[in-house]
């Protein structure tokens, strides 16, 4: 399973989701998880639509520090163990890579 975990400090720049955007482009990850976005919750779900990605968790920035957002495809099951300002702990799995289960903690 491919994955992309990126410390983008702050989403909220048009030329950071390009970027982030042409990473995901050239990489196909199957999952995504990006770092100190220094969005809302909501904002950074938003984002999930701009980078061509189905489902998302994320947790929202503290002001200006923190943020966090996990994005998966359609065809990969994911299963959120917990969540804080601090991480997204879940388990996944996709049959379509092969992959039965897996757990990963951004």
């Amino acid at each position: 399973m491919n994955c992309l975990s990126v410390n983008c400090r702050g989403c909220g720049r048009p030329e950071a989701v390009q970027e982030i955007r042409h990473l995901v482009e050239v990489a196909r990850p199957a999952v995504v998880f990006l770092m100190e976005t220094r969005m809302s919750k909501e904002r950074a779900l938003g984002l999930k639509n701009k980078l061509g990605f189905p489902n998302g968790e994320a947790v929202s920035s503290d002001g200006l520090s923190g943020g966090l957002v996990l994005l998966w495809r359609r065809d990969v099951t994911v299963a959120v163990q917990s969540a804080s300002k601090s991480h997204i702990d879940v388990v996944l799995s996709c049959a379509s890579l092969g992959v039965r289960e897996w757990r990963l903690t951004g």
